[in-house]
């Protein structure tokens, strides 16, 4: 069965990490994944970065 995980931050360096590090640490198979940027409030402020992973359990 197909599941979804969903990864949020502003910090991009390391919501890559994140994601890598969850992928290794679960043993899924990534069907896909996509990425969005959320546009800020303001325009100084930076995006979120929204990451989501549709996966299968191995």
């Amino acid at each position: 069965m197909q599941q979804v995980k969903v990864f949020v931050s502003h910090e991009y360096l390391s919501l890559e990490n994140d994601v890598n590090d969850w992928i290794k640490s679960s043993g899924v198979k990534v069907v896909s994944l996509q990425s969005n940027i959320a546009h800020p409030a303001q325009s100084d402020e930076t995006g979120d970065l929204i990451i989501t992973v549709l996966y299968e359990q191995a």
